[in-house]
């Protein structure tokens, strides 16, 4: 009896797997993120609105649940729009830090300036990199566009600057804004001596996949935050080397995207010769055999 019923509705035991594998990646995806707490709260609504159509079977909540189902691909991008930008940047090619002299140069400049920052309890928040840079956060701060230095960094988080208050972009290189205001995080599980500027780097890591650091001003001690990881204490030795493998790392991925689009050209050109050698092999022989 058990058999036949399974042999019968197999088919909805495996939609039922992969709509559960699917719904499960898609949380993964959005883990950390403001993206979860929606997307938990639409399926609990949604669910609801299953069993009493399907069990109850009442026709207002199915004509609700159609007309709810036909709108919400356009209502998932709308919502995770920021999630989809996010995991488009992980296959994006050409991050920021194009030699490796150049790399280590920022990086030197950014955690030296960290230091001598930590030291005098000058508080800074600084997102290096990052495919994603959103416009709202770029447009709250004052444009800079300039070459990444210690010197600059330490005159930009000096306290009676007027650009202090705020963060500092660096992208390509450069010094791209200061004064920048960062999204809180929303992240309830927080302990309370996280101040300001470590809420505004968990914010803003959630949304790009920019690498922030943050000087605390209140007792000096430095911290990295990365997708929704904030790391702290963390010693300055510590910060440069966790610097080299992030953008390393990135620089990996990029060489391999860049490798497996050549191979892919280098393929398709070798169909498209191929094609050409066969299609003009026949040409001959049918001009002989009409010669004939």
């Amino acid at each position: 009896m058990v058999l036949e019923f399974a042999l019968r509705n197999w088919r909805w035991g495996l939609e039922i797997i992969i709509l559960s594998v699917t719904f499960y990646c898609v949380y993964r995806v959005l883990h950390g993120t403001r993206g979860a707490d929606i997307l938990v709260g639409l399926s609990i609504v949604l669910g609801f609105l299953a069993l009493g159509v399907f069990l109850l079977n009442l026709e207002v909540l199915r004509h609700l649940l159609v007309g709810i189902l036909t709108i919400l691909p356009i209502g998932a991008i709308i919502l995770f729009q920021q999630e989809i930008r996010q995991a488009l940047a992980e296959l994006a090619l050409g991050r920021n830090f194009q030699s490796n002299t150049n790399q280590q140069r920022i990086i030197n400049a950014v955690v030296s300036a960290c230091e001598s920052l930590a030291e005098k309890r000058h508080g800074a928040l600084i997102a290096l990199g990052g495919t994603l840079s959103p416009q709202d956060v770029l447009q709250s701060g004052v444009p800079i566009d300039a070459v990444v230095s210690q010197e600059l960094l330490e005159t930009i988080f000096y306290p009676k600057t007027a650009l202090h208050d705020g963060a500092v972009w660096i992208r390509n290189g450069r010094i791209v804004a200061a004064a920048c205001i960062f999204p809180i995080t929303r992240k309830e599980s927080l302990h309370r001596s996280h101040g300001l500027r470590h809420r505004a780097a968990l914010g803003i890591s959630e949304e790009t996949d920019a690498v922030v650091i943050v000087v605390s001003e209140e007792n000096g001690s430095l911290a990295i935050c990365h997708k929704g990881v904030l790391e702290r204490p963390i010693s300055p030795d510590r910060l440069r080397q966790r610097l080299s493998d992030l953008f390393s790392d990135r620089k990996k991925r990029s060489s391999n995207h860049v490798m497996q689009d050549q191979e892919h050209r280098g393929i398709s050109s070798f169909k498209v010769e191929r094609k050409a050698e066969t299609s003009s092999w026949w040409i001959r022989l049918t001009s002989k055999i009409l010669k004939r």
